[in-house]
Formats: C-alpha cells, sequence, structure tokens
C-alpha cells in the first residue's frame, strides 16, 4: 500500500503524542518536551482545525497508521513553502519523506497552481538534503541558523522551479545504462533476507545507484529503505548485466547488523529465510541464481550477461 494524504484527525492524537516522547523526533522537529496532556492536545485541535487560506498541514498515512505530516506555508498563486516531518525516528531512512514529499508537491500543483517550491533545512541533516536534490530542488542560499539536534546549525535554503526544472531534464542526455545495487544479506542464524514486492515477488533488497553515490552505499541505503535492516557490506560479489535492459545490477554479501524487519512503500513483507526456503521463495526470472552465486564463494566474483 502507498504512502497517503489526508486530513488531520482529532483521532490521530494518540499517535501523535507518542511522537512527543520520541526524544530523537523533538530534537530534529523543535518540539518543545514535557508538555502537559491538555496543553498538547489543545495545540493538536489547533492543527486539526486550522482553516488558514494560505497554510495547509495534511497526515501522511501508511498501512492506514498515521506515521507523519507534511506542510505547505506562505501558499499564493505561484509558490509555496514545504515542509515535512515523519514521526517516530525509527521509520526514518526509509524512503517515507520523498514518496510523501513527493505526492505533496502533485497536490499543490494541481490544488493551488504552485510552480515554485521552497524549502528549508540543516546543514548536518543529510537525509533532508539527500531528499531534496533527489526530487530537484537546488540549494540558493545559506541564511541563518538555528537549534538543531541539541546544537546551533547553519541553514540552508532550497527551491525547486517546475518550468526550469522541466527544461532542465529535456536538455538531459539519457543515460546508456542504469546501474543499480542489491545485497544478499545473512543474519547470526545464516538464514537470509528477503522482501516482497508488489511486482516481483520475493526477492532480495536493492535499488537504483543515484547521482553521487557509491555502489556500496546505494546498497546500504536500499536495503534500510526496503526493509528496515541495518547492514554492513562484508564483499562485493559481482555483476548481471541485463544487455538488452541496458541495466547493470551490482551484487554484494552482507551481514545484518541492527534494525528491525519493517514494511516499507517497496515491501509489502519482510523477513529472514533458513537458505534452501528463501531460493524456493525467489522465482522471478533469474533473481534466484544471483542469489545462489553470491552464496557460492567459488563463484566470485562473476560477470552474468543476459537478455
Amino acid at each position: 500500500m502507498p504512502i497517503q494524504l489526508r486530513a488531520l484527525q482529532i483521532e490521530d492524537f494518540p499517535v501523535v503524542e507518542k511522537w512527543s516522547k520520541d526524544h530523537a523526533f523533538c530534537l530534529a522537529n523543535g518540539w518543545e518536551t514535557g508538555r502537559s496532556k491538555d496543553e498538547f492536545f489543545s495545540w493538536w485541535h489547533n492543527c486539526v482545525h486550522n482553516h488558514s487560506h494560505n497554510f495547509l498541514r495534511l497526515g501522511i498515512e501508511f498501512e492506514s497508521k498515521l506515521i507523519g505530516y507534511a506542510d505547505l506555508a506562505n501558499i499564493n498563486t505561484i509558490s509555496a513553502e514545504i515542509g515535512i516531518a515523519i514521526g517516530e525516528s525509527k521509520a526514518w531512512g526509509r524512503g517515507f519523506g520523498t514518496a510523501a514529499l513527493k505526492q505533496l508537491m502533485i497536490y499543490a500543483t494541481e490544488k493551488y497552481g504552485t510552480q515554485v517550491f521552497d524549502a528549508e533545512t540543516h546543514k548536518t541533516n543529510i537525509r533532508s538534503k539527500n531528499m531534496l536534490e533527489k526530487l530537484g530542488f537546488t540549494e540558493i542560499s545559506r541564511i541563518g541558523s538555528e537549534e538543531y539536534m541539541g546544537k546551533d546549525n547553519q541553514l540552508i535554503q532550497y527551491q525547486y522551479n517546475k518550468e526550469e526544472y522541466t527544461m532542465v531534464q529535456k536538455e538531459r542526455v539519457t543515460p546508456k545504462h542504469i546501474i543499480s545495487a542489491a545485497t544478499v544479506v545473512l543474519n547470526d542464524k545464516n538464514e537470509v533476507l528477503l522482501i516482497k514486492g508488489p511486482r516481483r515477488g520475493w526477492e532480495m533488497p536493492g535499488g537504483q545507484v543515484e547521482e553521487g553515490e557509491s555502489l556500496k552505499d546505494a546498497a546500504i541505503r536500499e536495503t534500510k529503505e526496503e526493509s528496515g535492516i541495518d547492514v554492513e557490506i562484508v564483499k562485493f560479489c559481482g555483476v548481471f548485466q541485463n544487455v538488452s535492459g541496458s541495466i547493470c545490477n551490482t551484487l554484494f554479501l552482507a551481514r545484518a547488523i541492527g534494525g528491525t524487519p519493517t514494511t516499507s512503500p517497496e515491501s509489502l513483507e519482510v523477513g529472514f529465510y533458513p537458505v534452501e526456503q528463501a531460493l524456493e521463495m525467489v522465482t522471478y526470472k533469474n533473481f534466484r541464481e544471483r542469489i545462489e552465486y553470491c552464496l557460492k564463494e567459488e563463484m566470485n566474483p562473476f560477470y552474468i550477461e543476459f537478455n
């Protein structure tokens, strides 16, 4: 089930109250701690019933649960400021913010005709900076500072101009190849980590390498986003190249070092399974062979071409 934007509800209060007890979330979003329940409920009541003509706060929902909120501020006929907060800190780094921000931009364009989006983040908030740049935002200034995660931090201003971005995209030369990175992850029981994708069924976690990102970092990031599991790369195993599709899939062997199996917009189910069972579960094209090659040390490194 994909991310959805919806109106905030009074009934969401227990979830939001739980966020207020997450120290990392409060530090990152400038929330006061130690507020009484009545005071906090009054604040939430105002959020739900705010009907300002130039401000909108929507809830972010995943699997029928509120996981964050997204803001449009200073809305006018051309531009708006955009902001987002994902609730409990354990949900960070899984692609929820990027998916929600993309939906919010589409919503603003359709409802208000917004063409220019402004955003602001902190210099040390690498996750937020990467998210904005991934969506096409450009840094325009570095003005001011404020407290972030308990320390004074430089503020960075970003902007997305839909018309300019579309022109740049048209001028770009289409890349000759798509590079992806995937991991075969083992836990302490020597079980294999699998995710169940909405299109291909059971498979190892992985995805496209972003601009300016190393293969190794992409493999670690995609695994975390799709499964909730933190991994350490053990070694590079090899490449499966789809020649006709112009796709190079790089494969790594990794071990689980933390996190909890958690679903995401790209994974309906997540779990560790004994090797033989895992191989039987994976049925999409040559994905089973990719896992087998990674697990057989004598096969490493490998380069496999197919069409």
